[in-house]
């Protein structure tokens, strides 16, 4: 029962990585004052978004995070891919948007070629 126009849409990203970055430049650059953020992600997803989403968005408190209860596909690891995401953001500072910002566009395999 969400109004249309509290729905961002997230053209650019590629995967969770990209929709946690991306939603939160979104909301900087566009100076939008937030009461909450509600990341719905399907079940199977949860752990791996809340870590990426978490760590993006420096755990900020107004995260709130809802699942839907989905069949997990057969060709996904959530585990290798959150190995990858450890890997890729190794030494990144998260309190630092900006630091965030060139790991992304310079060691994330999908955004590093922008």
């Amino acid at each position: 029962d969400l109004p249309s126009d509290n729905i961002i849409s997230i053209p650019f990203s590629k995967d969770t990585v990209g929709d946690a970055f991306f939603s939160r430049e979104y909301l900087l650059t566009q100076k939008i004052p937030f009461k909450s953020i509600i990341v719905i992600t399907s079940d199977w997803h949860l752990k791996r978004s809340r870590i990426i989403f978490n760590a993006i968005y420096n755990n900020d408190p107004k995260l709130m995070f809802c699942k839907i209860n989905s069949k997990k596909p057969k060709y996904v690891n959530e585990e290798s891919s959150l190995k990858a995401f450890y890997k890729t953001f190794e030494y990144t500072n998260f309190k630092d948007f900006e630091d965030v910002k060139k790991t992304i566009f310079s060691k994330h395999p999908l955004y590093n070629q922008l």
